[in-house]
């Protein structure tokens, strides 16, 4: 193994959570009730106390939303709290379930003007 592969792995492995068995017992609990979503991916920052996790939810016209739950970790618990999404559909629903206010995420378009950015269909 090269030295830079060494050192990408372990920064990866730095951001990867540890969670109790209960911990990762209620985690899925919380993610299976959100039925309508995909979940893909998480993201933590190492001594940090929460990890954000993002899923996908299938649109009508064949697109998709994104959203994401902020899980905080106490000493021997995680509480979730809505994190924002891109869904108008399930907006409510989604807030009805976290009970909680959702942040409503904009489009980079809304503040510069790129190229490398998803442009919408009119």
């Amino acid at each position: 193994m090269e030295k830079t592969d060494k050192i990408k792995e372990l920064t990866e492995v730095k951001n990867v959570i540890k969670l109790l068995p209960e911990q990762k017992a209620y985690v899925k609990a919380v993610l299976i009730k959100f039925d309508f979503v995909r979940w893909d991916r998480y993201i933590h920052q190492p001594k940090a106390d929460h990890f954000q996790v993002y899923g996908w939810i299938k649109r009508k016209d064949k697109n998709r939303d994104f959203i994401s739950l902020i899980f905080t970790i106490t000493t021997n618990s995680i509480t979730y709290s809505g994190g924002s999404n891109s869904t108008s559909e399930y907006h409510s629903k989604i807030e009805d379930m976290t009970g909680q206010p959702l942040v409503k995420c904009h489009r980079v378009e809304e503040i510069v003007k790129i190229k490398n950015m998803i442009k919408l269909k009119k």
